[in-house]
């Protein structure tokens, strides 16, 4: 009687649902009670309490106490952390009865309780409990049963059980609108009584409705969210032997969406269910629910548990300056904003996506929605600077006498946040009013319900949420454990002589470009004239500093806090720059492997003129298999990295042909070269021992949380739609200069195989051309042929150029054979190549230029 059941998918055959985890402990529980409720083989006391209804979220569970004898109508909250009861809210006896409650990770992480005569927000944050009150029960029938949609922005409401079903959209929470209402009759068949519950399939987008028969028998229906019948149920007896009807049956559905958890509260019994087969698991439960601690659940790159740190107790003190410069006092574990914005700490006490903000700088911030938002996170130092500095940043004298005494009262830190100048640039302009890409630099995110906080939003158009692990990038404990051991072998085990190597590697939509900004940042905080870190950009196919198909490296000494469109800027050119020409190696892949080891050896040059105790972080692309795994070995001998750093989803085998197989070393013994290559290098068989077996790497594999999300259905950038916004930001962040080059002067180069020189030079008109130097260019001036009075040369893979950057041409006048092209490059001097390849141009750009 004291402890009822614990439910493990290990202890029953539930074969289909082994995908969600592979470890021995399965994620899912049940948690049970009659006068106690059960937590992971501990009893959590509800002290001879009456609970009829439990919701839960990874974190809280809800219970809804019931007692006429003692009094008792309240909800009581406890921690899924250790059982301690945290909370207890007395309701008011006028609302009625609770008869369903659910909770919503969408909503703000917010429970539902459905009472008789009203809906309840509670929020267990704040512990505090809000009505939905426009939204009422219509005349005798009170509400009955609630479902979210987690795919959609559609809520399903029942009223009685006969009564009605209403659909509500609720993407303007908590103002939520209605969409249309059923009345309950019009679905019921001539052998049902009436239905008791409602849930939303997840994966199918269906409601299931649990229906009451004339015959005392249970049955699950299936409808799509016009409510049309999609499934017919079987009849489930669970109750058909009391006398009088009883709406006592719940439904908890499993993440598999084919199975069914049902208590009967008459009987006091839990059932298993699912097309095939129902059986009776225990015969004394009075209500359950499900907590489903799966890492699969949780977005982004960061974070095996769902959490959240609500904006409690900071505050703005006040604004100064035109646009104003907003002075926030930070109390609390994290902030997120959204947008693009520049935040300055006075006392150097936070920490943004692995980079401790050094105190009196400020630092701009990209928190677009084409990624995750970063949050700002509070981390304990002892910094004080003076009044004086204070003074130098804050005009305003009583806001920074108020400074002093809030920290000395509160401690904290003192942020200063103002407007983004690069908010004026054209590219912003373009991009929020642009048909595809408007909504991705136009937030929609829910903001917090904090009145103080509208101002941000209405000056400055910062919108503050509130973080978890669900809306924000916030780092799991096993990725900072394996990025200290990172930094520290970097610290302690690098010379000027060699460089450390981490690369990286992983397949596509794994975070490797969210965790090598991270990997980046952390290692920025250890450089100074002694340390450097460099980053080598090998993804062609979305690259991080220049538009694509281009591989480059830049030595960094900013924190990248935004998406790659935010970095690319005209005046901040990568240290050295190659074009490729393609935004994939499939179509010349020894070219494409030339160019990294020419970048290889570029590095090698530079490094010696100023050599310092360098970290080498190499970005790889996400083709995990077939030739990209031969071009990754290959990749992997020409950089000898001291650490391989593997994002992998664990959901799916390793052994999987489809998918990357983990990169130890094991594996590259064992995969074979790419051929082509090795012949290029002139390699007999003792050269290829030698080349393959000087590596001994570390081998780190980090579980991405990225991949198959409960959040996948939320839309994503493609790769080439990252590829159209690095080159809208590549020509419209600064200022644009338009040049006129005779093109008798230049040799035309071009990387594309069907391209036709006879159309030149008019086929250059309307396109990108990279701006690129050789030192060889009387040897190339002797290959080119003349076309139209254009020195070309097609398809020349034999030797690679330094880029020097990239220019749109506007028009070709064949009288007089001058080139008209629009950059931002200043100084093309040394430029005596124009190179065509695979550019992704957007549409406007055909009559964009003639606006600027």
């Amino acid at each position: 009687y004291e402890i009822n059941i614990n439910l493990q998918l290990n202890h029953l055959d539930w074969s289909r649902l082994i995908h969600i985890n592979q470890q021995e402990e399965s994620p899912i529980s049940s948690y049970l009670n009659n006068s106690k409720l059960l937590f992971e083989r501990q009893v959590i006391s509800l002290h001879d309490r009456n609970c009829f209804f439990l919701a839960a979220s990874n974190i809280y569970i809800l219970a809804y106490i019931l007692s006429i004898n003692r009094n008792e109508n309240r909800l009581v909250l406890y921690s899924t952390l250790n059982g301690n009861e945290l909370c207890s809210t007395e309701l008011d006896i006028r609302l009625g009865n609770v008869c369903d409650m659910i909770y919503v990770d969408k909503l703000n992480h917010c429970f539902l309780v459905v009472c008789r005569q009203a809906i309840l927000i509670y929020e267990p944050e704040q512990m505090i409990l809000t009505n939905l009150s426009h939204i009422k029960p219509i005349d005798e029938h009170p509400f009955w049963s609630i479902a979210i949609s987690y795919n959609t922005n559609d809520a399903f409401i029942s009223l009685d059980s006969n009564g009605y079903i209403e659909r509500w959209s609720i993407e303007t929470h908590p103002n939520w609108v209605l969409i249309k209402r059923w009345n309950i009759n019009e679905i019921l068949q001539n052998i049902d009584q009436g239905i008791r519950m409602i849930r939303i399939c997840e994966k199918t987008n269906q409601l299931a409705i649990v229906i009451l028969q004339q015959n005392r028998y249970w049955r699950i229906d299936l409808y799509d969210f016009n409510l049309q019948l999609i499934r017919y149920g079987r009849e489930l007896i669970l109750s058909n032997d009391i006398d009088k009807f009883s709406f006592g049956c719940r439904l908890i559905i499993l993440p598999d969406n084919e199975t069914w958890l049902l208590t009967e509260r008459t009987t006091h019994s839990l059932w298993y269910a699912n097309d095939s087969i129902i059986k009776q698991i225990d015969k004394h439960v009075h209500s359950a629910c499900l907590i489903v601690n799966n890492n699969t659940q949780q977005r982004k790159i960061v974070g095996n548990k769902t959490s959240q740190w609500s904006p409690r107790y900071s505050e703005i003190l006040g604004s100064f300056g035109e646009p104003p410069t907003y002075v926030v006092h930070f109390c609390d574990s994290h902030l997120t904003f959204l947008q693009s914005f520049q935040v300055c700490s006075l006392f150097g006490r936070i920490r943004i996506h692995g980079y401790n903000l050094r105190p009196l700088i400020y630092y701009s911030v990209y928190n677009y929605r084409t990624n995750s938002p970063l949050s700002i996170e509070f981390i304990s130092q002892i910094k004080y600077p003076s009044q004086q500095d204070i003074n130098l940043f804050i005009p305003d004298m009583q806001i920074s006498e108020n400074i002093i005494f809030k920290i000395n009262e509160k401690g904290g830190d003192v942020l200063l946040i103002r407007k983004e100048p690069k908010n004026d640039s054209l590219f912003i302009k373009i991009i929020r009013e642009h048909r595809m890409y408007s909504n991705w630099f136009l937030e929609k995110y829910l903001c917090f319900q904090g009145g103080r906080w509208t101002h941000l939003d209405h000056d400055l158009h910062i919108r503050l949420i509130e973080t978890t692990y669900e809306t924000t990038v916030n780092p799991s404990e096993e990725l900072i454990t394996k990025t200290n051991h990172v930094i520290r072998r970097w610290i302690n085990e690098t010379t000027e002589d060699l460089p450390f190597v981490v690369l990286i590697c992983g397949e596509k939509d794994l975070g490797k470009s969210t965790f090598t900004r991270y990997l980046i940042n952390r290692a920025l905080n250890h450089v100074n004239p002694v340390y450097n870190v460099s980053y080598f950009d090998c993804d062609i196919g979305q690259c991080e500093f220049t538009i694509g198909g281009c591989v480059s490296y830049s030595n960094l000494n900013s924190p990248l806090f935004g998406p790659p469109c935010s970095h690319i800027q005209s005046n901040t050119k990568p240290n050295r720059l190659l074009y490729y020409g393609l935004v994939s190696p499939q179509t010349s892949p020894v070219y494409y492997l030339q160019c990294i080891d020419k970048l290889r050896q570029l590095w090698n040059i530079d490094h010696k003129k100023n050599p310092n105790r360098s970290m080498v972080v190499i970005n790889t692309m996400g083709w995990g298999t077939g030739l990209g795994l031969e071009l990754l070995k290959e990749i992997l001998c020409m950089c000898c990295p001291n650490i391989v750093i593997q994002l992998a989803d664990n959901m799916t085998p390793s052994q999987d042909p489809n998918r990357m197989p983990d990169m130890t070393l094991e594996w590259l013994f064992n995969q074979r070269v790419f051929e082509p290559y090795r012949r290029a290098l002139q390699m007999n068989n003792k050269r290829h021992h030698d080349y393959d077996g000087q590596l001994n790497y570390e081998y780190i594999k980090l579980q991405s949380t990225t991949a198959h999300t409960a959040h996948s259905h939320k839309q994503k950038l493609r790769p080439r739609d990252h590829r159209l916004l690095a080159t809208w930001s590549y020509f419209f962040s600064s200022k644009l200069s338009r040049i006129y080059l005779p093109w008798s002067q230049y040799i035309h180069l071009s990387l594309l195989d069907k391209k036709d020189p006879n159309t030149l030079p008019d086929s250059l008109e309307k396109s990108i051309i990279a701006f690129c130097s050789t030192e060889n260019i009387e040897e190339l001036q002797q290959l080119a042929i003349s076309i139209n009075g254009v020195h070309h040369i097609p398809n020349h893979h034999n030797q690679i150029f330094e880029c020097l950057g990239f220019g749109w041409i506007e028009r070709c006048n064949n009288e007089t054979q001058i080139l008209e092209i629009y950059t931002p490059i200043d100084n093309l001097s040394t430029t005596n190549i124009l190179v065509s390849g695979a550019f992704d141009i957007p549409d406007e750009f055909q009559y964009m230029f003639k606006q600027v």
